[in-house]
């Protein structure tokens, strides 16, 4: 019986640097649908996101994984609920005129 091939799986590269964030560091974080920020911890950065560019990130808590955009990640929680209302007002007219296009 022949031997079966390895297969080498290609090697995705993280990046975890962005703007002052690092993988690692701590932020706050007020997601959709909820009212109080969050307590993450950065892991990496999606830079090709189709909205904006993006983070994923940990609940310490929770220990959910979560992606976020970098607007609204804050180091306190008083700015990121701050954050998140200037991003809701401006996904709001992101997909308005989306929908205008179509």
């Amino acid at each position: 019986m022949a031997r079966k091939k390895k297969t080498k799986l290609p090697v995705r590269e993280m990046i975890t640097e962005y703007k002052g964030w690092k993988s690692g560091d701590i932020c706050h974080v007020v997601f959709s649908g909820e009212s109080k920020a969050v307590k993450c911890e950065v892991i990496e950065f999606h830079l090709k996101d189709d909205i904006s560019i993006c983070a994923s990130v940990r609940d310490i808590v929770s220990g959910m994984y979560r992606v976020s955009p970098l607007d609204c990640m804050s180091d306190n929680s008083k700015d990121a609920k701050a954050s998140r209302a200037k991003w809701d007002k401006w996904y709001k007219k992101y997909t308005k005129s989306k929908k205008k296009k179509s």
